[in-house]
């Protein structure tokens, strides 16, 4: 279940993150619904979403472009995923980091990490597939912590409303919040709140997409492709 939620959210770097109080006086209102009326994000069962990295300097007022890169792709049909984190050079190219590839079907995860050009094959327990894993995924009878918060603008993007869930801690603290499209249902921003506020804008969120197996095949790691077959 952790590499389906690092999977879903994140484009996994370690900057830690100031301006939690700033935030959470925009969204510290109490939950406004818990249950199926929510407005849903909308998360198709063929998706593919990319995501770019920021960092909210309170100073400024602005995001910081950290020069991160996320991919992640979710097949329900092919009982897949694939996740890649890359980082931005001078020229806007990017530059693989790290690839992971889950086949619920096999239980076995293959990971690519471009610095030791090594791929690491394990097995894992998973009891869920990928279309349970996107019927579950922001539900808050399997996530309790999350709770909507009505629309609100996020400081960085003043002029756009947003439906909000914000994910909550057992002391009432807001850990993070995702912010969807209210037209469309799609997922824009996945704010984390620690130290400093971290920013991922995913776009155009969860985009329906048509795939085949060779699209979560590491080519880096062809000796592992029969994993996924």
């Amino acid at each position: 279940m952790i590499i389906l939620l690092i999977l879903l959210s994140t484009a996994a770097s370690a900057v830690t993150s100031s301006a939690i109080s700033n935030f959470k006086n925009h969204y510290d209102d109490p939950a406004i619904l818990r249950n199926e009326t929510w407005p849903k994000i909308n998360f198709p069962y063929e998706s593919d979403t990319t995501d770019r990295v920021y960092l909210w300097d309170e100073s400024s007022k602005t995001l910081i472009d950290l020069k991160l890169s996320g991919q992640s792709k979710f097949s329900a049909s092919l009982n897949q995923l694939f996740k890649s984190v890359s980082t931005v050079d001078t020229q806007g190219n990017l530059i693989t980091s790290s690839i992971i590839v889950t086949s619920l079907n096999s239980n076995k995860t293959i990971m690519y990490l471009a610095n030791q050009k090594d791929c690491i094959s394990e097995d894992v327990k998973i009891e869920i597939t990928v279309k349970e894993f996107i019927d579950r995924a922001f539900d808050p009878q399997y996530y309790p912590t999350f709770h909507f918060a009505g629309q609100h603008a996020p400081v960085w993007d003043q002029e756009t409303l947003y439906n909000v869930i914000n994910d909550v801690n057992s002391q009432g603290k807001i850990r993070s919040s995702f912010f969807y499209r209210i037209d469309t249902g799609s997922l824009r921003y996945n704010a984390v709140y620690s130290d400093k506020t971290q920013v991922y804008d995913f776009g155009q969120g969860y985009v329906q997409t048509n795939f085949t197996i060779k699209d979560f095949q590491i080519k880096e790691c062809p000796q592992n492709r029969q994993f996924f077959e």
